[in-house]
């Protein structure tokens, strides 16, 4: 391998860990979002069980 290959799959590699981080990152924020409405519905959810128990 010449030097500039070298670099340049270095470079492809370093491209690839960013794309994970950048995956890994979109998803976690998706996970948040998922249960933060998760817990707004089931909240909801008892709410609407105590309005009939009522």
């Amino acid at each position: 391998m010449s030097s500039q290959n070298e670099k340049n799959f270095m470079r492809g590699e370093a491209q690839k860990e960013i794309l994970i981080l950048k995956q890994k990152r979109g998803t976690t924020i998706l996970n948040i979002f998922f249960n933060i409405s998760q817990g707004i519905f089931l909240k909801g959810d008892k709410f609407v069980n105590l309005w009939y128990d009522i």
